[in-house]
This record gives structure tokens, C-alpha cells and sequence, in this order.
């Protein structure tokens, strides 16, 4: 046994592995630095900071450090700094494994008035909830940018399983050919897809409408004052006619118009079908109550009028033109423009079908700075699967499994941790710099309540450099986000450290411990040799 620990003590003790350690240490760090610059700090931390391999260097040069002090055994008085130095160094180490373990870094989201107890942490999970909302189950993902290997369950006998995860994904449409069983030729345009793309001097946005029941794709898109409208391109006709009303067919997707119908009216018949028009695009019975089965809808051109309303109608465009007081129809064609009476905007079609529908096809992509060099939020997803059907499911919505009350969620969501307070926001202040929308300085007044005792909330304002201290959490002001024009909420970044008061008193003794073993060793080595006689000179 003794053989064995002398050889792991030559080994790790030796001043040639410490320098190596120490050089590799260095070279990770300048590394993540350049990384953390262009990616961000959670890309370095999953990279770099956090990976195994970083834990396993830090694991050797604690054992190089711990090696080395324990080959200058038993304890020499001249080497007292080199001791005190070498424990302030493990120290450091010890401190930064009970940060890693137990230490929590997360937001907390607060909302005025409302109280907030729950913390986001860095940790990514998948999440099942059921149809009320409440959380079934979840699985922690990996903290690692991707993985296309995975083989995570959600519980046991789950038949929901997690293959892949992208921790930063970028995401493009792509087509698929409806199967041979399903009559596009006979349907017409009730499987009309399109991928538009909206643009003018100072914007550009791509999007994707569809009449099918599609999850991530909708057939109505609002888009500021501008809203979208997908419909059957059978409606031209009753668009191009000169009476306000007409009457649509959800079943056999024809209409037909009212004429000398005034908005005013308040009741209509239509072959025997009662419309109240100032409530209602549906039809009601006698009672005045609505037929949600009625495949019969009332369209009222006139509220369409007044603000930008565009429709996109199979291979066509519909808009009403003030100047001649009609709606106008223009055909559109793949890769070429249609200009738009509002803002100078144009409209160009990227893709037109009928016969494929459109998916969502995601890949890994490493973070990207927004205009402001700030990361946003990354969309993080996983590939899942059930049975042999494979699914994608994100961190922008939930995907719903099954129909009805039988209905499930999935989706990716933070890790959660309850404070034993609440914290609520009771004001949030924000100055700008003069001239500019860009903020100066903000500052969140919180109120707390830990179930005996409420501190008053003027006494207790987070800014920058002012952070909040509460039952060993920290509380720094972070960021905030719109509610309305005049009301904002507020981010908190939280960290609990407990191993704060190890590092802090690790690096006191590195410290104290360098200027004991290089200054005052180094000055009484240099006493002892001015203190020697030299020798006698002849003349």
C-alpha cells in the first residue's frame, strides 16, 4: 500500500505534471473567454466551463496541488508560507465544488403586483403536463450544446422517448408530398399552403400559411396593424362584387352575395337562415342563439375597410383599394414581388402548394448576437419520438399529444426552485437617455413576505450594484420586459453561493500565503548571505 501511494505521489506531486496541469488550465480559459466573447456565456459554460473533461483538469490540479504539500511532510517552519499558500489554493477548489453541487444560479420573473416565489434555473428539462396544466412528469436534459444519441424516457413504460437535443437550433420549412390517398386535384384549394415573405426598407419578415389543422402553421397572421388572412380562392367572386355581404359555404366553399344589405341591420334571412349581423358571422336559431354546426358564415366586407387587411387566396392576393373604393385581386408568382398599398410594403411568394404541406426541420446552430450584441434567448429543442413516429418539440410552444380531455403537452422548459419567500413587484422605475428610447438606468422597488414578517417595500430597492440579500440569496437587477406602453416588468438574476465564504477565505490565505513564501523567505535568504564573512583580499 505504501509502494502505491509514493508512486501516486511521485506522479501527481511532481513539478513537471503540476506546469502541465497549469498550462492546460490556461489554455481552456483563454479558449472559453474567446468563445464566451462570440457565443455567449451559456455556449462557454456548456462548452468549456462545465464539460467534463474542464472538471477532470481542475480534479488533477487539485490532487497536483494537494501531492506536492504533502511531499514536503513532516512541516517545516521555513516552508510556512508555501503551506498556507497551497491550502488557500485548495481551498478555492473545495469552495468551487460546494458552488458546483449545491449553488444555484437562476431569473426570477416578477410582474407588478403580483407575487413571485419560483426560480428559473440554467437547467433544461422536458416537461409533460396534462390538459389542466399540471405537471405529469419531466426529464432533465444534458448540459451539453447537442446530442443526436439519446435515449431518455419520460418515466417508465412511457411510451414517449427523446433522441436528440439541439441546445441552439435554427429552423427552416420544408415541403412534403401529401400521400397518394389524399385527392389534392378534386379538393382544390383547401390544401393550399405558402411561404410569403413581407418586407420594405426597415422590415423583413418570412412566414408560413396553411388551411389545414396544422400545429405550428395558421391560416390568420397579425403582423402589427397588418393582419393576414388565408382563405379558399373561391371567395374572389364575392370579394369582387360591389354589395358589402355575402354569404360563405365552409362545406362546399362557395359564396353567394346580399345585395342592398346595409350594415346597420341587425337580423337577416338568407334562404332561411337567420343572421344577426351586428353580433355574429354565425348563424342563430329562433332564440337568438348561435349553430356552431351551421356550415354557413356571414362576411362583412366593410370591417375589412378601414384597416390594412390582406388575403392571401390560393395563387392570389386580396386587399381593398381606398383610392377605388373596390377590393383588388393580384395574381402572384414564385420569386417575384407584389407591392402592397400600405408603407411602401411588397409581398413575395417563396413557395405555392397545393399538393405538399409544409414542416418545421430544425438543426444545430451555435448562438447568434441580436443587433444590440446581446444573446436572446436560444430555441433549444429535441427530437422525440412515439412508437416510430418522430417529432420535434420546442422551447417556443407546447406540443399537444392526442385530442381533447385526453389531451397531453410536451415541451422544454427551465428547472424550478421555490424560494421560502415571495418577492412582489410594487414598482419598477426606468430613465432614458435623453433623446432615445435606450434605457440609462432601471430599478425594481420589491416587496417581501416570508410568512411572518413583511419589510416594507420602499426599503427595498434592487439597481445596479444595490443588489438584495434575503436568507443567503442574492438578488441582482437584470433585465426587465414590456407589459404595455407604460408598464414593465422586472428580471432578477439569483444566485445562492454557500461556498462563497470557502473561496473568499481561500483566496485571503493565497494571498497572504504568496507574500509570506516569496517576500519574507526570499529577505531572509538574502540576510543569511550578507551575514557570511568574505573572504580576505591582499592589496
Amino acid at each position: 500500500m505504501g509502494g502505491f501511494y509514493h508512486k501516486i505521489e511521485s506522479l501527481f506531486g511532481n513539478i513537471k505534471f503540476g506546469v502541465s496541469t497549469i498550462f492546460v488550465f490556461a489554455i481552456y480559459l483563454i479558449v472559453g473567454t474567446i468563445i464566451e466573447s462570440y457565443y455567449g456565456t451559456d455556449y462557454a459554460n456548456r462548452v468549456i466551463y462545465k464539460s467534463l473533461s474542464f472538471q477532470i483538469l481542475q480534479l488533477l490540479m487539485f490532487l497536483s496541488i494537494m501531492m506536492a504539500t504533502f511531499k514536503r511532510f513532516p512541516l517545516k517552519k521555513r516552508l510556512s508560507g508555501f503551506y498556507v499558500l497551497h491550502l488557500g489554493l485548495l481551498l478555492i477548489f473545495i469552495g468551487s465544488l460546494v458552488t458546483y453541487i449545491v449553488g444555484v444560479d437562476g431569473i426570477l420573473t416578477m410582474e407588478p403586483n403580483l407575487p413571485s416565489q419560483e426560480i428559473s434555473l440554467s437547467e433544461d428539462q422536458v416537461q409533460l403536463f396534462d390538459a389542466n396544466g399540471s405537471n405529469i412528469t419531466s426529464v432533465n436534459l444534458p448540459y451539453i450544446t447537442m446530442t443526436n444519441n439519446l435515449e431518455l424516457s419520460l418515466g417508465e413504460g412511457s411510451p414517449i422517448k427523446i433522441k436528440s437535443f439541439f441546445s441552439s437550433a435554427g429552423k427552416r420549412v420544408i415541403w412534403k408530398k401529401y400521400p397518394a390517398s389524399v385527392d389534392t386535384v378534386t379538393m382544390g384549394g383547401l390544401y393550399n399552403s405558402v411561404h410569403l415573405q413581407l418586407f420594405n426598407e426597415r422590415f423583413n419578415e418570412k412566414f408560413v400559411l396553411t388551411l389545414q389543422n396544422h400545429p405550428q402553421f395558421k391560416s390568420n397572421l397579425t403582423l402589427g396593424p397588418l393582419s393576414i388572412h388565408m382563405m379558399h380562392e373561391n371567395i374572389i367572386p364575392c370579394l369582387k362584387t360591389q354589395s358589402d355581404f355575402f354569404i360563405w359555404n365552409l362545406e362546399s366553399f362557395k359564396c353567394e352575395e346580399i345585395p342592398n344589405l346595409k350594415e346597420g341591420t341587425t337580423k337577416i334571412r338568407f334562404k332561411e337562415i337567420v343572421f344577426d349581423a351586428k353580433k355574429s358571422a354565425m348563424p342563430i336559431n329562433l332564440t337568438g342563439k348561435e349553430i356552431p354546426n351551421s356550415p354557413y358564415r356571414l362576411f362583412n366586407k366593410i370591417i375589412f375597410k378601414d384597416n390594412p387587411n390582406l388575403f392571401v387566396l390560393g395563387d392570389s392576393l386580396a386587399f381593398f383599394n381606398q383610392e377605388e373604393d373596390q377590393f383588388t385581386v393580384k395574381k402572384m408568382e414564385t420569386g417575384k414581388f407584389v407591392s402592397l398599398p400600405w408603407m411602401n410594403f411588397k409581398i413575395k411568394p417563396i413557395t405555392i402548394s397545393h399538393t405538399s404541406y409544409p414542416e418545421y426541420d430544425y438543426y444545430y446552430q451555435r448562438p447568434i448576437p441580436n443587433a444590440q450584441g446581446q444573446f436572446d434567448q436560444p430555441l433549444k429543442v429535441v427530437k422525440a419520438s412515439i412508437g416510430e413516429k418522430d417529432f420535434w418539440v420546442t422551447n417556443e410552444r407546447a406540443f399537444k399529444i392526442g385530442d381533447g380531455m385526453m389531451s397531453f403537452y410536451l415541451r422544454i422548459g427551465s428547472k424550478k426552485l421555490n424560494l421560502p419567500y415571495t418577492l412582489t413587484l410594487t414598482k419598477f422605475n426606468m430613465d432614458k437617455n435623453p433623446g432615445t428610447n435606450s434605457p440609462a438606468s432601471y430599478e425594481s422597488f420589491v416587496n417581501i413576505f416570508d410568512g411572518n414578517q413583511t419589510q416594507d417595500h420602499q426599503q427595498v430597492k434592487v439597481f445596479m450594484n444595490n443588489p438584495l440579500k434575503k436568507n443567503g440569496f442574492t438578488f441582482y437587477q437584470s433585465s426587465y420586459f414590456p407589459i404595455d406602453q407604460a408598464t414593465y416588468g422586472s428580471v432578477l438574476s439569483v444566485n445562492f453561493d454557500p461556498g462563497r465564504w470557502i473561496k473568499y477565505l481561500g483566496s485571503l490565505l493565497l494571498v497572504f500565503g504568496s507574500f509570506w513564501h516569496f517576500a519574507v523567505a526570499n529577505r531572509k535568504k538574502s540576510k543569511k548571505s550578507n551575514s557570511k564573512p568574505r573572504p580576505a583580499t591582499i592589496n
